[in-house]
């Protein structure tokens, strides 16, 4: 058979709602039948259909939800359990017994019964919800339902009551139905006085039983007037009350009605008094209305409602005295047994009324002598002229915490955190004190601040401080239209002092430099650690711009002087950058940027100088930052490509080797050489990408050319490394990956270095090298000759080849020198095995001359300009005799790279 579709969960949900509201609706339906029906039988029918359904409703509720206390729910089902039997006999007992009225009465006994049950469970519902402790608002509660049960008494039961036609059993008979009435009001009262114990069953049930107590008293006021018929629209304000109980009883918080709390005292809030000031002066109010206007009332139960009135507000009283006497005993022990110092003063004189024992512990006086002293004495003399008065003023009752310094007997001061209520002692007007040691806390709070604000190694003002001290200034700068200026100080190759004589010399270093710096200026001027080796200094009252030049040139003499680091004497020197500011009108943030741009001009100047800031300089650092973002755009957008230089040997003139050389084509600057661009890319970390792009480019391209024309498989690729390179730990893994991503044999790459790069870091450069050559990576010298130990290099530095730099080459014929230099390089590389490059070949001489002093590779215009990808396979072609079998025009497109290699001929 097949299985219907599974509704979705939002569906379910909709068609099956909650018990609760589909038993309201099906109560809606009948109480709309009840209302369009004149028959009486047919009313009967549904109220026992409905109280029927109530029953159920409650059993099913009470089994379903099992909530922890269950009593109540039985008593409620007793109730209907009476109300279906008196129903029922009142429906069906006539007709059983052939016309009497025994069942009749029957009904309306049993009918009765339902009030002292109901009775019953609201007393149970009240007593679990108040946990046993709800006697005030009990009291409150039967007030109010003994002044309502005057006026019941007098408007309704008193009429039946004195009513001599009536025999004794239907006076008794129908003064129960008011006086059950009067039970479920008090019941009522009762839970609707209880805080925290609103919920959705809650209001079901408090609806349901104030809808019988107002349909039975509409019911028993058309009676007397002797109009009441069965089928009237009173009737519906039964059937309306018992499904609200039902529904209670099916509603998810029903169990929430049992559970028992934990009650706050009850506040005599203004409606409360109201309502129990109305519901006393009922009897005088009844008594009033028979003098006055002969109205009946019974004299004898209005003074004995009296009486109860009186007596309940007496034992309200009672209840609300012990409560104010227990109050005032906990207060006075929480007082005593404070472990903080709280005192009471007065308002007028401000002297001390009462003091608990960690007072007297903490002031150091004894009872008496504390007593006898006014608010001031417990701060030091010099802080007593300082007494706020607002301390004593009762225009606020609550003082929230605030610091202040106390002194103890002894002359010792300590800071404590005072707040105040106000309050009434003995009839006068006080307050209380309540006071805390926070010496500690303040103590820290105020080294956490001042770490917040100063460097930790040097105790100088961090960049923070300085930067809220210079927007003060600026601001006292342009109140008194007199200039300030700010020094930017960076100590010059601070570096070179970290990496030759560790780290904690360089810190203690630092640390000098602050003491010597903050001994030359005044309190008014702020020295301040920006951050590494970077000072700077505010002078916020200067008489004359020229005064900044003179303290700066101070500076610069003052760094001759050696530092002392470990023993021994260091000396280093410091770059300043200046920026004037008029009359205060700059934003700090471009102050700094200015004094920096300056101070990088003292820097390219040859440091241990200063430079003043002016707009040429603001200019050529806007050139610089352009040309750091286009850089940036040109990386991504392609606008590099790859060059390549070819290197033969000179005795036959074949190729031997390929260099590759970086282009940057800008689309508006034109061709950029790469010293513009190089060293940018260097400072701004820009070269890891450009240099990983490089190798990886230059691989894959010579692995393209060797599959193209196997003649060139015994070339190599030569590519530049950057100083970044060497020293990034990561390097070795770009060069393996590259290697196997292309395809290109390690032998086919040549790694080429600088001498400068061989003089950082010494030892991690020999390891950097160690490991390539390891890998089977050629690597060369580039610009061999020009540095200050380039012979060492040979002899400490893994390599396989050295080339002469240029500067030698070009004037071989002019200068006997230059060719005697080239020989000796040419014989110390012959002794180490190493091959010997000659760059910068631009004539057929220079080329003779160099293959008759030993050399016997070269690379210059002589033999080639750098050539385009495209290019490269036809001058091969050329040279070595073959075709090459690659597409020409494969390499048009500008690669996504730069290198580090500069222009070369």
């Amino acid at each position: 058979m097949q299985r219907l579709p599974r509704l979705p969960s939002f569906a379910l949900d909709f068609v099956r709602p909650a018990p609760w509201l589909l038993f309201l609706i099906s109560g809606a339906l009948i109480c709309s039948l009840y209302a369009i029906s004149a028959s009486k039988s047919y009313y009967d029918s549904l109220t026992v259909i409905v109280v029927l359904l109530v029953l159920l409703a409650l059993i099913l509720g009470t089994r379903f939800h099992r909530p922890a206390f269950a009593w109540p729910w039985y008593a409620l089902i007793a109730g209907c359990c009476c109300l279906l039997v008196a129903d029922t006999f009142w429906l069906y007992g006539d007709g059983i017994v052939g016309g009497t009225n025994v069942f009749t009465s029957l009904s309306n006994i049993v009918n009765i019964a339902v009030y002292p049950c109901a009775a019953i469970a609201l007393v149970l519902f009240f007593h679990r919800c108040s946990g046993g402790r709800g006697w005030p608002y009990l009291l409150d509660a039967m007030i109010l339902a003994t002044g309502a049960g005057l006026c019941l008494w007098t408007g309704v039961i008193d009429h039946y009551w004195d009513n001599v036609s009536l025999p004794l059993q239907s006076k008794v008979i129908a003064v129960a139905y008011p006086a059950g009435d009067l039970l479920l009001l008090a019941g009522a009262l009762c839970l609707l006085l209880l805080p925290r114990v609103r919920s959705g069953a809650y209001v079901l049930l408090i609806l349901s039983l104030v809808t019988i107590f107002v349909t039975d008293m509409l019911y028993s006021i058309v009676t007397l007037q002797g109009q009441y018929q069965t089928g009237q629209p009173i009737g519906v304000g039964w059937l309306v009350a018992y499904i609200l109980m039902g529904a209670a009883a099916l509603h998810p918080d029903m169990e929430r009605l049992t559970i028992a709390r934990r009650l706050p005292a009850p506040v005599l809030s203004g409606w409360r008094i109201s309502l129990l000031l109305v519901s006393g002066s009922v009897g005088p109010v009844l008594y009033t209305l028979k003098l006055q206007w002969g109205i009946h009332v019974d004299v004898e139960i209005v003074v004995a409602g009296s009486l109860l009135l009186f007596v309940l507000a007496l034992a309200r009283m009672i209840h609300l005295n012990r409560q104010l006497s227990n109050r005032e005993s906990s207060f006075r022990q929480l007082f005593a047994a404070n472990p903080h110092p709280m005192w009471v003063y007065r308002v007028d004189d401000l002297r001390i009324v009462e003091a608990n024992d960690a007072a007297i512990g903490q002031y150091g006086y004894s009872r008496d002598e504390l007593l006898v002293r006014q608010l001031p004495d417990l701060r030091p003399p010099g802080d007593r002229t300082e007494f706020l008065q607002r301390e004593v003023e009762l225009l606020s009752s609550y003082q929230p915490p605030r610091l202040f310094r106390h002194q103890r007997r002894d002359g010792s001061i300590f800071e404590v955190e005072v707040a105040s209520h106000a309050l009434d002692f003995q009839g006068v007007a006080a307050r209380l004190a309540v006071a805390q040691d926070v010496t500690e806390r303040a103590t820290l709070e105020r080294e956490l601040e001042h770490r917040a604000f100063h460097d930790v190694m040097t105790g100088l003002p961090n960049r923070a401080l300085f930067f809220d001290r210079l927007h003060q200034a600026q601001q006292r700068a342009s109140r008194d239209l007199r200039p300030l200026a700010v020094l930017f100080i960076d100590l010059d190759h601070f570096k070179d002092i970290n990496d030759s004589f560790g780290h904690d010399a360089g810190d203690q270093l630092l640390v000098n430099v602050a003491h010597r710096l903050a001994r030359i200026f005044r309190a008014t001027e702020t020295v301040a650690r920006f951050g590494g080796d970077e000072f700077t200094v505010l002078l916020g009252e200067l008489r004359s711009a020229g005064e900044a030049e003179e303290i700066a040139a101070r500076i610069t003499e003052l760094f001759q002087a050696p530092f002392i680091v470990d023993d021994h004497e260091r000396v280093i020197t410091v770059s300043i950058g200046i920026i004037l500011s008029p009359q205060g009108q700059d934003n700090p943030a471009d102050l700094l940027r200015f004094a920096d741009i300056a101070l990088y001009r003292a820097k390219a100047g040859g440091r241990n100088r200063y430079a003043v800031f002016d707009t040429t300089m603001s200019a050529s650092a806007l050139s610089r930052a352009e040309l750091e973002h286009e850089l940036a755009h040109a990386i991504e957008a392609g606008e590099l490509c790859l060059h390549y230089q070819p290197k033969v040997a000179l005795n036959t003139g074949r190729p031997l080797g390929i260099e590759a050389l970086v282009r940057w084509q800008h689309p508006t600057r034109g061709l950029v050489p790469p010293d513009a661009f190089i060293p940018l890319a260097e400072d701004t970390g820009l070269i890891m990408r450009l240099g990983a792009w490089v190798l990886h480019e230059a691989c894959r391209q010579l692995v393209q050319w060797q599959r193209a024309n196997p003649a060139t498989s015994e070339m190599q690729i030569s590519v530049n490394l950057s100083v970044r390179q060497i020293e990034d730990a990561r390097f070795l893994d770009i060069v393996r990956n590259t290697l196997a991503e292309t395809g290109l044999p390690a032998s086919s790459l040549q790694l080429e270095v600088t001498e400068s790069m061989l003089a950082n870091d010494t030892e991690r450069t020999i390891d950097t090298l160690t490991r390539l050559r390891a890998l089977g990576i050629q690597v060369a010298i580039d610009d061999f000759g020009t540095g200050y130990s380039s012979l060492s290099y040979l002899t400490r530095f893994p390599v396989d080849t050295v080339k002469i730099d240029q500067g030698f080459v070009r004037a071989i014929n002019e200068r006997t020198d230059n060719a005697a230099i080239i020989q000796a390089i040419v014989g110390l590389a012959q002794t180490f095995s190493l091959e010997v490059v000659a760059e910068g070949i631009e004539t057929p001489e220079d080329q003779e001359r160099l293959s008759a002093l030993g050399c016997t590779v070269g690379q210059g215009y002589l033999f080639s300009h750098p050539l385009s990808a495209a290019s490269v396979p036809h001058w091969l072609a050329e040279r070595l005799g073959d075709d090459p079998r690659a597409d020409h025009e494969q390499d048009e497109r500008q690669p996504f790279v730069l290198s580090m290699a500069h222009a070369s001929n």
